[in-house]
């Protein structure tokens, strides 16, 4: 299968799929070629230098045009092979908005650049839909993964790959666009400000040259701030005295607050949209009042020393210490910061005493955006700058990757400069990412204890979360949740699905706040051509063991941020760009120029009705396979309506809530779930129609639908079915490996061993506490021979597990012998039969202890770190299949009979002529067995 790309006319741009991404995909490597978008500025030659003369050409142009932008982001869809630069399309729009493209700095036509995607500053007359070209990230459907590896709590093996794997995320993934339209299109998407500020900028630079004003509040702040002068084209404090980096922090900062102050007292609606986080309880009846409201600070800081405080879940040995720092606060900044918190950043800035940026630059503002992104769960996209002794750029990152502004020199483009600083200073929560479906999103302080909202609307479930069409949200009334606890929240990497689930509840009448049920919503960032995890919780609805839909909203598109770039990238940042890839490469832009297929993701939020219990919380052998039962039946249930799970894992499978009868043990998140080949809904308006020639309807869209359903590899190291590691190995990284219903089933055997070995305590055997240690690799080598050698080798089994859930040893052993057997004679396992093996033990151990009562020691609940993915793990020397069977076995004959036994004692099976001979050793042996 063919390389998805970015498609960025007239650029021959290819981008990789980061291999951190909700799947981990390993991909072949392109490289990508930039070809430069050339512009052709008009400069006023008469202006009083040349920064000036940039300035007016942009002011020109913006009050030329109709200021009733901002970017309308309809671009025609083209799915044609990438053209040579110098035949661009001659057309910039599609249908009757077709307009002349004009530059936004010169004001004039651009011919260099290409018109299919113009970014001008006319609003079409109508909202009609006109499919944008998809930016982004190259994605492939069919890549199998280097499978997750799971959290070792006896060893930092996972804090130590963190950090490569963060390189490794943004090689490739941050896309670098020409100055001019980075302004418009990351700073001013939806605001009519931006001539006027650049008018500001231009006047705040004469106050900063002159120092001198009549204007008393000028002067004032002048004197407040004390800001660096700007002489001779030049901060001399900024470059020709600087010796050590240090010295730059003060004069930015002073310089950074003496803009903001400037353009503030501009812009008063600025400051408006900051009032000071309130009980969201108590919101309603406040409205009613004429109370002032009280506005929060926001101050760049000096915190080079500090390391920003985090409730992050799992640690890190890098502790990155942003040098500059937009805060909000409430009160007045003690002369000397002692602490900041990555809840009250708002920008971040790096600060280098060298000319240009390098890697190691991008790595480390990499890190800030990873720990302000993951801490601020209502955040969509951040951004940082870099400021160099003589150059300065933005980033906006967001789920996907990021984009970065060509430099700015700080001196000779001084105005630009300070254009940029007041504009991010004055910028309004949601202008900044924040999503205001969240109380007080964006102004709560990391010291305030508020309960928090959720505003859940109802969009149209469908089958896909095409970027490219968009449903009408349904007229039913919002869901107001009071946001409870956090149950889940994955905060290891920049660019992934970054799912958080919390327990709410739901308020019926905000004025009296009343708690009428509890739900659990899931916030996820979905890849939008993967099945819908809405549309399958529909399909499964009904089922037992399958937490009930209430309620789906797609919230936001990465697609709408990259549309608004377009077709102005110039191409990946040099210094981000994989060096010598060779044939490779070319063969990567050949594949490129012929789909044009990109990742992008879809915020949804989806509501259900059911809470589970951790395995954390288990209390004794028999309520795990009493919940293990329940989970099997629910996962042959989700068969038959075409679902495969393909994520069973620890955390997916919870106990029931409590131990009233109808209360179920459950299996959650159907996100990497996928339809059986036959059970694809027919809807019009989830798949496209192959013979449309709307430009909606690409040919890029038809791909997409035909790598569905998505036949990659897909879960947690240690609990992925044996199978399927074995064609990892055979069949290697490039091939479409399904899953089946077996392969889940499996997988929670797998769940259980490591469970049971997990919260087995100290006391579990010496010999399997190694099995642990093999189990947690990130090493796909390692796992599968263990794993072999576990349904191989009778010898494994020999001795106690030991451990408080030491009693499941017989039903690990039972299944191990099982298939086995089903190897030897060529055949599957058997779903069916894995649940009456499941059944049959959970009944021994319930007779067992009603035989011979003892003291059940009931296990603590601990504390479980999330599940980060490992790194790619290296396939070299891993051994084949131990196993009889070294290929997947497709025919579905062999299954045991009805009538067949299994021994529970030592899994070998029983024939019904030796069922009596056997009975009393087999009485005998479980009896012994089961103990707790």
């Amino acid at each position: 299968m063919a390389q998805r790309h970015f498609y960025a006319p007239p650029s021959r741009v290819s981008f990789k799929r980061s291999p951190t991404a909700d799947n981990n995909v390993s991909i072949p490597v392109p490289t990508s070629s930039s070809n430069p978008i050339q512009r052709t500025a008009v400069m006023n030659a008469t202006a009083r230098s040349a920064n000036a003369g940039f300035a007016n050409a942009v002011l020109a142009s913006t009050v030329a045009a109709d200021t009733n932008h901002p970017i309308d982001g309809q671009y025609s869809a083209r799915s044609a092979p990438l053209g040579p630069p110098s035949t661009p399309p001659a057309t910039s729009r599609t249908g009757r908005h077709a307009t002349v493209e004009t530059s936004v700095l010169s004001g004039t036509a651009d011919p260099a650049r290409p018109s299919s995607a113009p970014c001008n500053l006319t609003q079409p007359a109508d909202n009609a839909a006109v499919a944008a070209p998809r930016t982004g990230f190259a994605t492939t459907n069919s890549t199998p993964i280097a499978p997750r590896g799971i959290h070792d709590l006896k060893t930092s093996e996972q804090v130590r790959l963190l950090e490569p794997r963060l390189k490794e995320e943004i090689i490739d993934n941050i896309m670098e666009v020409p100055i001019d339209e980075y302004i418009k299109a990351a700073l001013y998407p939806s605001s009519e400000r931006m001539p006027d500020d650049l008018q500001l900028a231009r006047t705040c630079l004469d106050a900063l040259q002159n120092k001198v004003s009549q204007d008393q509040d000028i002067k004032r702040l002048l004197e407040l701030h004390s800001p660096p002068s700007h002489t001779n084209d030049a901060f001399p404090k900024l470059d020709k005295e600087v010796k050590l980096e240090s010295e730059q922090y003060g004069p930015l900062c002073n310089l950074f607050n003496f803009v903001a102050a400037y353009f503030r007292r501009q812009i008063p609606e600025a400051d408006a949209a900051w009032p000071v986080a309130v009980d969201p309880r108590t919101a309603a009846s406040q409205d009613n009042q004429s109370s002032k409201v009280k506005l929060l600070r926001r101050t760049f800081v000096d915190t080079h020393t500090l390391a920003p405080k985090t409730t992050g879940i799992t640690p890190t040995q890098y502790d990155p210490k942003p040098d500059i720092n937009l805060v909000i606060h409430s009160l007045d900044l003690p002369d000397k910061l002692t602490a900041v918190h990555w809840k009250d950043i708002k920008i971040s800035i790096e600060v280098k005493n060298k000319d240009a940026i390098d890697l190691d630059t991008v790595l480390q503002i990499s890190r800030y955006a990873r720990g302000v992104m993951n801490e601020q769960c209502e955040r969509n996209y951040f951004f940082t700058v870099f400021v160099s002794k003589t150059e300065c750029r933005v980033f906006q990152w967001d789920r996907v990757g990021a984009h970065v502004s060509k430099p700015i020199d700080i001196h000779k483009q001084a105005d630009l400069f300070i254009w940029v600083i007041g504009r991010l200073a004055t910028m309004t929560p949601v202008e900044l990412g924040y999503d205001e479906a969240f109380s007080n999103a964006g102004r709560e302080l990391s010291s305030d204890r508020l309960p928090k909202t959720l505003t859940v609307k109802e969009s149209p479930i469908r089958q896909y979360l095409d970027s490219d069409s968009r449903p009408e949200p349904l007229p039913s009334k919002p869901l107001l949740l009071e946001l409870d606890k956090v149950l889940f929240g994955f905060k290891d990497l920049l660019f992934n699905r970054a799912t958080r689930v919390w327990r709410a509840f739901v308020i019926e009448d905000a004025q009296k706040w009343e708690r009428s049920s509890t739900v659990i919503v899931k916030q996820c960032w979905n890849e939008d051509t993967r099945p819908n995890e809405g549309y399958l919780l529909q399909r499964a609805k009904g089922i037992k063991g399958i937490a009930q839909l209430v309620r789906m909203q797609e919230c936001d598109h990465t697609f709408d941020y990259h549309k608004r770039f377009s077709s102005h990238v110039v191409g990946v940042l040099g210094v981000v760009k994989r060096r010598g890839k060779g044939k490779a490469a070319n063969q990567s832009q050949a594949t490129a120029s012929t789909e044009g297929l990109t990742l992008e993701r879809v915020l949804c939020r989806i509501v259900t009705d059911k809470e589970g219990r951790s395995l954390d919380e288990a209390r004794d052998s028999l309520e795990v396979l009493s919940a293990a039962a329940q989970w099997i039946k629910a996962l042959i249930d989700l068969d038959e309506v075409g679902i495969i799970h393909r994520d069973i894992s620890y955390g997916n499978l919870l106990l029931p809530l409590t131990n009233r009868a109808d209360d179920y043990a459950l299996v959650t998140d159907l996100g990497l779930a996928h339809l059986k080949p036959g059970f694809e809904h027919k809807d019009s308006s989830s798949v496209p129609d192959p013979t449309s020639s709307s430009p909606s309807q690409s040919s890029s869209l038809i791909i997409r639908r035909k790598d569905q359903p998505h036949d990659h590899l897909s879960g947690t190291l240690p609990f992925i079915a044996y199978d399927l590691l074995t064609q990892l190995v055979s069949r290697g990284k490039l091939k479409s490996i399904p899953q089946a219903l077996r392969h889940d089933v499996e997988s929670v055997y797998w769940t259980l061993f490591y469970f049971a070995l997990y919260r087995g305590g100290p006391n579990v055997d010496e010999a399997h506490q190694v099995h642990l240690e093999q189990l947690s690799s990130n090493s796909v080598a390692d796992v599968t021979t263990l794993k072999a050698a576990l349904l191989l080798e009778r010898r494994r089994w020999e001795g106690d597990i030991g451990g408080l859930f030491g009693s499941l040893k017989p039903f690990f052993q039972a299944f191990a012998m099982y298939y086995k057997r089903q190897d030897n004679d060529d055949k599957l396992i058997d779903p069916i039969e894995i649940l009456n093996l499941v059944n049959t033990h959970r009944n021994l151990l319930e007779q067992a202890l009603a035989a011979t009562p003892v003291i059940s020691l009931q296990a603590p609940t601990i504390v479980r770190p999330t599940t980060p993915p490992s790194n790619p793990a290296t396939l070299v020397g891993v051994p084949l299949n131990r196993l009889k069977r070294s290929r997947p076995i497709t025919s579905q004959d062999g299954l045991l009979r009805s009538g067949d036994g299994i021994q529970p004692a030592d899994g070998e099976p029983q024939t019904p002529s030796k069922r009596k001979a056997t009975s009393r050793t087999s009485t005998r042996s479980s009896g012994s067995s089961y103990t707790n």
